[in-house]
């Protein structure tokens, strides 16, 4: 997966993404939830730079579940 700039286009659909902002001149990066009406919920100093999909969870068995 590659980081997708918020200048270039944002998500088409809502859901969580993992974004990278920075805030204070320090780079983060975090999973944000995305919605179409409202953009990325968070707090309103970040400045969101680019965004990914999340990348599909481990396959686990019941086993290794405790």
């Amino acid at each position: 997966m590659k980081w997708i700039s918020v200048k270039d286009r944002l998500p088409e659909k809502s859901g969580y993404y993992l974004i990278t902002y920075s805030f204070d001149n320090h780079r983060f990066y975090k999973a944000a939830w995305f919605n179409q009406n409202y953009k990325f919920a968070t707090t309103a100093n970040d400045i969101i730079t680019h965004w990914m999909p999340l990348p599909e969870p481990p396959e686990s068995t019941a086993s290794e579940v405790k």
